[in-house]
């Protein structure tokens, strides 16, 4: 048992206030967890993932999700003979502005229902044992000569033709461009644990899954992948001149990438040009920046 501080922020997550019985059923009205949206979303989205109390190790053996677009209910399924702290639910939902999670029976009697987090979508980790291939790529220029580079490609086992585009029931129909993957690394230590340390994050660009073939092969690319595909085309000359730090910043504004997603360097703010920025890539834009300014141009583990 993992004892929670007494003071200070600990997230405990959603806990029920019914007590399961001897069987670990729950009466009506079963303890929910609700999502209300401020609006209507209308694109579909393959279900949800929700994780339920990794401190004690604990799930609900049966649950229910009901997807609502006002008071009508779109999209329902009941799920039982759960074993996992980690429930994926596959559940196409669309046109939904509310989500409702019902716990019906816990794995043991006597027991609060606990939910600490619920993904919307689909979050699936895939171990050592599920990879038949993996291989890491990056190259990163110490004066900025080139534009960084960071990709992986891995193969999943396809035996079972889940990922075969032609197998309706498979994920095929779920995979699209830009999905976010997180690596990391583990070595295991001495009684049983394993100590891991991040490998990077990295988003969807390539997949092939041959009809017939015992494999699905996937190509993701780092954050400066996802700046190559762009162009940047408001480069103007400035005749009172900008600083560095300011195009960068407009750069990877216009690329779209969240400001919680990138960091520059305050040496930035003191190189001032009027020369406008050529019509571009991001990267290549970003790479011109960093080469006038001395700066190294890159993505770090934590994306």
């Amino acid at each position: 048992r993992r004892v929670i501080p007494a003071s200070g922020a600990a997230p405990g997550g959603f806990v029920g206030s019914a007590l399961s019985d001897a069987s670990g059923a729950y009466s009506t009205p079963y303890p929910a967890l609700t999502l209300t949206f401020s609006e209507v979303h209308e694109p579909s989205i393959p279900g949800v993932t929700v994780t339920w109390s990794t401190v004690y190790g604990e799930y609900a053996s049966s649950f229910r999700v009901t997807a609502y677009n006002g008071s009508a209910a779109i999209a329902e399924k009941t799920v039982t003979g759960n074993t996992s702290v980690r429930s994926v639910v596959l559940l196409d939902i669309s046109s939904y502005d509310r989500i409702v999670i019902e716990v019906l029976s816990w794995c043991l009697p006597y027991r609060r229902a606990r939910m600490e987090a619920v993904f919307v979508g689909i979050r699936r980790v895939y171990t050592r044992g599920d990879l038949t291939a993996y291989r890491y790529e990056a190259s990163v220029d110490p004066i900025s000569a080139e534009a960084p580079m960071g990709r992986i490609s891995f193969s999943l086992d396809n035996r079972d033709d889940k990922f075969d585009p032609t197998n309706d029931a498979g994920m095929s129909k779920y995979l699209t461009k830009r999905q976010k993957m997180t690596v990391r690394y583990g070595q295991r230590l001495g009684g049983g644990s394993t100590e891991y340390i991040p490998g990077g994050v990295f988003y969807l660009s390539e997949w092939d899954a041959p009809q017939n073939g015992l494999c699905a092969n996937f190509t993701a690319r780092d954050i400066c992948g996802l700046l190559a595909q762009g162009s940047y085309i408001k480069g103007v000359y400035r005749p009172a001149g900008a600083t560095l730090y300011s195009l960068a910043a407009d750069v990877l504004t216009d690329a779209g990438i969240a400001p919680a997603l990138w960091s520059l360097d305050e040496s930035l703010k003191t190189v001032t040009t009027v020369a406008p920025l050529p019509v571009a890539s991001h990267l290549v834009c970003l790479q011109y920046i960093a080469a006038a300014a001395g700066c190294l141009l890159g993505c770090g583990r934590d994306g």
